[in-house]
């Protein structure tokens, strides 16, 4: 048996093995760990199989391929160019690489009659009932056959050093729009060439976008909380879009915290507050030293749906009720965190969701039950950038 074919019957052992109990990435570094000794390429060629067939997401359960011809065709989907690995399982395919992922499916089609591979007919992602407006369902669905890029945020006063440094390592990068941005392939290691967090933030080109309406707020000293810190990637950002800030920040678990310390310490920003609370409850005024704030970042936690082209796994483990789940949630942290935005202050909602329960119904939601005005709503897609889909609205207390 081939190298190949030995990578093609283990990445078939562990999709029938995995659950989606966990992230992909975790449950190959466990099975990797354990029992027979894989080397790096090993890994990478295995989890590459892996990722490829849980790209094609629903379409594996309504697909009648078997799991190995199922990988196939999700490598020969999300591969261009060259690969060792076609050209060894499925030669016969290796030439069209570069075609359109139509021409593609034409070409599994006629190979798998009665296969029901079909991108046009949503059946990676089916429930496009549940997008948000503005949302492009044939877009969408193709995005999760397109591993993203990894995207740098420049800091204020690195934008020279960080581009010189990538250039002097060899390491080839492209401008975007937006000028402290710049984009490089998903496999980079930029963190041996440059000091992550100090000089540069690796962030979404869509994370970096979510505070496009908070700039507009006068400048001045404003005591800002956010309250679903996690890494902290927004908190940075509010530090170099709004200048000096006084920072509070708060998560629900307290190994995130510990992490968030000290990426905000190399960061070179210090805290007024660092919090371990549950949002889902009531918090006393008093618990929050700067309440009621200027500025309150509520990123708030949501179905990820936006993501799902870096991590496809969940799209194949995907169940509608879920989203109903996180709407219940957001609602419960929106109604508590409310309270601790001053007369004249701004609430910033943020998810990383393509679904409207949790972005324009929240918005609606928070409208109707909040003494708040709308400041200002936008969808950032991302599909079109090989970036995340973002929604993000800006409210202000009445």
């Amino acid at each position: 048996m081939s190298r190949h074919h030995s990578w093609l019957n283990t990445a078939t052992d562990i999709i029938r093995q995995y659950k989606g109990e966990q992230p992909l990435a975790a449950h190959l570094k466990t099975f990797f760990a354990s029992g027979r000794k894989y080397g790096s390429n090993d890994r990478r060629q295995i989890g590459q199989m892996c990722y490829c067939y849980y790209r094609l997401g629903k379409l594996t359960w309504n697909c009648s391929l078997p799991v190995q011809d199922l990988i196939i065709a999700g490598l020969f989907l999300c591969t261009s160019g060259e690969s060792e690995l076609l050209r060894t399982l499925k030669p016969e395919w290796h030439s069209f690489l570069n075609e359109s992922a139509d021409a593609k499916l034409q070409l599994i089609n006629r190979c798998h009659k009665n296969s029901n591979i079909d991108l046009t007919a949503g059946n990676i992602f089916p429930w496009h009932d549940l997008l948000s407006e503005g949302v492009d369902p044939d877009a969408f669905c193709r995005s999760f056959l397109v591993q993203p890029d990894v995207f740098l945020r420049i800091r204020p006063g690195f934008e020279k050093p960080v581009r010189q440094k990538l250039q002097n390592a060899g390491i080839p990068f492209r401008d975007t729009d937006k000028g402290d941005c710049i984009a490089l392939n998903s496999l980079t290691r930029m963190e041996e060439v440059i000091v992550l967090n100090k000089e540069a933030v690796v962030q979404d080109y869509n994370s970096q976008r979510v505070f496009y309406a908070v700039s507009k707020i006068a400048a001045q000293q404003l005591n800002v909380w956010d309250c679903c810190a996690a890494s902290g990637g927004k908190s940075i950002l509010a530090f170099d879009v709004l200048g000096r800030v006084n920072l509070t920040v708060s998560d629900i678990r307290p190994s995130i915290l510990a992490n968030l310390r000290k990426r905000l310490a190399t960061a070179g920003i210090s805290l007024q507050q660092m919090l371990q609370l549950d949002l889902t409850q009531k918090q006393p005024l008093s618990s929050l030293a700067l309440s009621p704030f200027d500025l309150v970042i509520c990123d708030a936690p949501c179905s990820g749906s936006g993501t799902w082209s870096r991590t496809p796994e969940p799209v194949h483990f995907f169940d509608r009720q879920q989203v109903e789940h996180y709407r219940q949630l957001q609602q419960k942290i929106v109604t508590n965190v409310t309270p601790h935005v001053k007369p004249g202050g701004y609430l910033l909602y943020i998810t990383c969701s393509a679904f409207k329960a949790e972005n324009e119904m929240m918005a609606d939601y928070l409208l109707k039950n909040e003494p708040f005005s709308l400041v200002e709503m936008k969808l950032l897609e991302g599909y079109f950038r090989k970036a995340d889909t973002m929604f993000t609205a800006l409210f202000r207390k009445k």
